[in-house]
């Protein structure tokens, strides 16, 4: 699979299956060194939908979308999650990066805990860079409580039929468009910065 950038300004093609695709893609989604960062991560449907025909966002993600999902995780220390939607899909567990899981009942279903992961019974902040990948729920409390700073948004060429808005009624807000990716099957790869003024300063998330 083909993915080249197109905005800010056109870029080299990436072939996926290349040897520097991971490297590429990691320069293209670096995060600002010496700071805590949190960015989202989704794949949504062209109705805006988190979850596909299968009732997970894995029958929304392609080749492309898993090479992306995989240099962006490779940049983070940690990984956040839901635990409705671990429960959903197990298979989230990161290879390298430690797992947060946001669960008041602590229930993971089938998903085990590794030396390192840990469950949070609330929202709380996480030092050091955090990729969130959903659900809904965790995404809008993040986005409610300023705390994210970036948005990369993976939109598949499909409509899933199922209602299931990816940020969960969050309140309207204006997005900087900082980055786009598409790939030879249709999909598009956004990356958008969220005002500073819906954020939480990072000096002030570990007293948030």
């Amino acid at each position: 699979m083909i993915v080249r950038a197109v905005w800010p300004q056109p870029g080299r093609p990436i072939d996926t299956a290349a040897p520097d695709a991971r490297q590429r893609l990691r320069e293209l989604y670096a995060v600002p060194t010496g700071t805590d960062w949190l960015r989202v991560n989704l794949v949504v449907g062209l109705d805006g939908s988190a979850r596909g025909a299968d009732g997970t966002s894995h029958s929304l993600s392609g080749g492309a979308d898993r090479a992306v999902l995989g240099a962006i995780r490779s940049l983070a220390d940690t990984v956040l999650v839901g635990g409705a939607t671990l429960r959903a899909e197990p298979g989230l567990i990161p290879k390298t990066a430690a797992l947060a899981v946001l669960s008041r009942s602590g229930d993971l279903g089938d998903a085990v805990l590794r030396p390192g992961d840990r469950v949070l019974p609330r929202l709380e902040p996480i030092p050091g860079s955090v990729v969130c990948e959903g659900g809904p729920s965790v995404v809008r409390a993040l986005l409610d409580a300023g705390l994210v700073d970036e948005v990369c948004l993976s939109t598949a060429p499909l409509l899933t039929g199922t209602d299931f808005p990816a940020f969960g009624g969050a309140g309207a807000a204006e997005w900087e468009l900082t980055q786009l990716l598409v790939d030879d099957a249709g999909y598009q790869f956004a990356r958008f910065r969220v005002p500073s003024q819906s954020r939480i300063a990072p000096s002030q998330r570990s007293r948030s």
